[in-house]
């Protein structure tokens, strides 16, 4: 087949040109937006960004950039995200046990009525008495859970200074007549308790589920009625009660919930003063 001459070949004016590249431009545009939208659906299906190119055509930066975006939106606009289900499973978590720990559990003394001075007169001297009680404590301690914890001292302690009870917490002030006295007065005194502050024994005190640990000290404070007449008081020093543990909402540290002994500081009980009179009553037997 022979080519037709150049004269015969169609011939563009310069308007015509312009449409024509007008028309390809537009064309090509279309065709570049259905592109991008299918691009876009190949995307969100195959979990890569949800707009621009496929995900192993985009750069790592703008992947990452893009699930972060949309997955911060996720945390607080989803309807039931598993992130979400996970704060307030945490949140509930955290209130629960704001309410518990504003709900101690209740305890009661259980033992003979309250008493602010326990106290008995042995027709016995001072020292004479004095004497007795130190030279038989150690064969009583067997027979009592109390006695086995407590060690017997001078009062003031060893290393204590004379005003060693001031700081002391006083439930019910049962212990203020005896602080209120002056030294002199507290001279010959004696002192039971346990330095380590960390042994219990059971006594007045419970709950529901029965009786509860309890701990303090015990001052035997002689009094001389007269030359052969003794007057015997004793006085408990911080009588606390361990009842058990219990979940905090935020531990001291600031670090979020912990676990806790529950110590409480309550009243003196009747019995343990009692029963420091009881041992007395056997010493001079």
């Amino acid at each position: 087949m022979t080519a037709l001459p150049a004269r015969h070949h169609f011939q563009m004016n310069q308007v015509e040109m312009l449409k024509t590249a007008a028309n390809e431009t537009a064309v090509n545009s279309q065709r570049f937006q259905v592109m991008r939208v299918a691009r876009a659906r190949v995307a969100g299906e195959s979990g890569g960004t949800p707009f621009g190119n496929h995900r192993c055509e985009s750069p790592w930066w703008s992947n990452l950039r893009q699930r972060l975006k949309y997955g911060i939106r996720a945390m607080f606009d989803g309807p039931s995200t598993q992130m979400r289900r996970r704060v307030a499973t945490v949140g509930a978590v955290v209130a629960s046990l704001g309410i518990a720990a504003c709900r101690p559990t209740p305890i009661t003394r259980n033992g003979p009525a309250q008493e602010r001075i326990v106290s008995r007169t042995y027709p016995v001297p001072l020292k004479d008495l004095r004497a007795r009680i130190l030279d038989r404590y150690p064969a009583a301690r067997a027979g009592s859970d109390a006695f086995r914890v407590l060690d017997m001292t001078e009062q003031p302690p060893p290393g204590f200074p004379s005003d060693w009870l001031v700081a002391y917490r006083d439930s019910g002030a049962f212990l203020t007549p005896y602080i209120d006295l002056p030294d002199s007065a507290r001279a010959h005194d004696l002192v039971l308790r346990d330095a380590t502050l960390d042994k219990y024994w059971t006594s007045e005190y419970e709950t529901t589920a029965g009786p509860v640990r309890f701990q303090c000290a015990l001052v035997i404070h002689f009094t001389p009625r007269s030359a052969a007449e003794t007057e015997v008081q004793v006085f408990e020093i911080v009588p606390t009660v361990w009842v058990g543990e219990h979940w905090v909402a935020m531990a001291k540290e600031g670090i979020g919930p912990a676990k806790v002994h529950d110590i409480r500081f309550v009243e003196p009980t009747v019995r343990d003063r009692r029963a420091v009179l009881d041992f007395i009553d056997s010493a001079l037997r």
